[in-house]
């Protein structure tokens, strides 16, 4: 169950060597493991996913406003759009590792001979695709949506053009057995946009096929979030400066001995005045957070906002008061992250 490899690196924080520095405190990236937004059983380690959606058809769905003058371009559907995002979705979760293994139907399965579309999977098909596959779960795209706008500006000498293309799809999760574990409604756009020289006389615009194609291949892969833990960038705040110590503190942080550089922020919130206090205070509760430690890191960053908040105890006070509060609360949520975490992987 190859799922369990996240264990090993759920908690492997990564660290820039280079810190953007603004006055006393340096802005710093670190990865953090993000929680499924579904918790799939630990029973289903296999998946197949389909394309049930059945051909999207509707009018006046993509606009224009051609300096100033609004109307619509002929309808250009891509009836692939499904298909896309299944395709896109299982290639990403195989690319996760999260299930051991992951299926793609590559056949449209909602086509009745009366065209009249199946309202949700078919319980036939359903039953074939298991056994077919022999997993014990079907991720199935069930309808989509979307709309385009396209804007022509005269700004100048040249022209600003922009395209906007957004989505909704709907997703379902069903059992071996045909009965829906989840249900989705996903929303999403993607956004391009270029200058023109006005002496150009035709304007480069993307054509709307490729654009619902990305689009597609977009909302299949972010769709993946929602089934399998996944990695994400956050920044930290770092206070670098106050105290002739900070430097060394630093320079061990960089090399991610934070145990070291925590000895060094604790003997300044000891001795130091009040700001400097508060100061120590945050930087001890990232080192405990960079060690895994949600709960003295939540403790530490409560000491470090009651001293910012302390009428006239640091200059500068509002905006740092505002990055402790902040930092406080998405100490909170990472806690109640691991322990959704735990019930998709297992104890960490």
């Amino acid at each position: 169950m190859k799922r369990v490899s996240f264990k090993h690196i759920y908690f492997v924080l990564v660290i820039s060597t280079v810190f953007s520095s603004c006055s006393s405190f340096s802005t710093i990236p670190i990865e953090v493991m993000k929680p499924a937004g579904y918790s799939v059983d630990p029973s289903i380690v296999s998946v197949v996913v389909v394309n049930n959606t059945y051909p999207y058809r509707a009018d006046s769905i993509h606009k224009l406003d051609l300096l100033g003058e609004k109307s619509y371009l002929d309808s250009t559907y891509f009836d692939s759009f499904g298909a896309e995002a299944a395709r896109m979705l299982a290639k990403t979760l195989n690319e996760r590792a999260f299930f051991d293994t992951v299926y793609y139907y590559p056949y449209p399965v909602n086509r009745p001979a009366d065209s009249i579309p199946y309202p949700t999977l078919h319980a036939d098909t359903l039953t074939k695709l298991i056994e077919k596959y022999q997993v014990q779960a079907v991720v199935s795209i069930e309808s989509y949506r979307y709309n385009s706008s396209i804007k022509v500006e005269k700004l100048s000498d040249y022209y600003y053009v922009s395209q906007d293309v957004a989505g909704t799809a709907f997703w379902k999760v069903y059992d071996r057995h045909g009965r829906l574990l989840d249900a989705y409604l996903q929303r999403d756009s993607i956004f391009w946009d270029n200058t023109e020289p006005v002496s150009k006389v035709k304007i480069t615009i993307p054509e709307l096929s490729e654009s619902l194609d990305a689009l597609a291949g977009f909302m299949g892969e972010r769709y993946t979030d929602r089934l399998a833990p996944h990695w994400d960038v956050e920044q930290r705040t770092l206070f670098v400066g106050g105290h002739y110590l900070f430097s060394r503190a630093t320079d061990l942080a960089k090399v991610n001995s934070w145990n070291e550089a925590a000895k060094i922020w604790y003997y300044v919130y000891e001795h130091g005045n009040k700001k400097q206090k508060a100061m120590a205070a945050h930087n001890i509760a990232l080192s405990y957070e960079m060690r895994n430690n949600f709960s003295e890191a939540m403790a530490w960053a409560d000491v470090s906002r009651n001293l910012f908040d302390k009428p006239g105890a640091v200059s500068a006070a509002g905006m740092y008061k505002i990055q402790s509060q902040h930092y406080y609360l998405r100490l909170k949520e990472r806690e109640d992250e691991k322990v959704k975490l735990e019930s998709q992987l297992g104890p960490l």
